[in-house]
């Protein structure tokens, strides 16, 4: 669920508290849920949708015109929607997921992909796998050609 996150908890100090600017807020609830298991930390996840378009101003005008969006949009303002999930150019989500990775967040779970057609959904499916993913695995972007013989 967007807005759901967890942080690190470790068996020597627990939570402790968030970073200065932090855009996931410490969680309630979790602890010392990693000693409980008999681990020595839990994994971190942050929940967000997703909106990914060549422009900033289109992936915010597909958020907010996406079911993900106007539910969003039901639960907190607009501003705080769009700075806590993934809208943006693929440059600007890049730039959110290496803040919440020094945050201490270690997993994202995209909770909606804000499309209401197939059509978008594959399209942002596409351009994330393409121009976001290589960046955060440190590889290069795939080569597609086309060869004419």
């Amino acid at each position: 669920m967007p807005g759901h996150h967890k942080r690190r908890a470790t068996t020597s100090g627990g939570l402790g508290a968030p970073p200065t600017g932090s855009l996931f807020p410490p969680p309630r609830g979790v602890g010392d849920a990693g000693r409980c298991r008999g681990r020595d930390e839990i994994d971190v996840v942050a929940a967000v949708d997703l909106s990914v378009a060549a422009t900033q101003e289109a992936a915010v005008e597909s958020y907010l015109a996406s079911r993900a969006g106007r539910y969003a949009l039901m639960r907190q303002p607009a501003e705080k929607a769009l700075a806590e999930n993934w809208v943006g150019t693929p440059d600007a989500i890049l730039g959110k997921i290496d803040a919440a990775v020094a945050q201490g967040i270690t997993h994202f779970h995209l909770s909606n992909i804000a499309a209401d057609s197939f059509a978008s959904t594959i399209q942002q499916m596409e351009m994330f796998a393409e121009q976001v993913m290589p960046q955060v695995r440190g590889s290069p972007a795939p080569q597609t050609s086309v060869s004419s013989t």
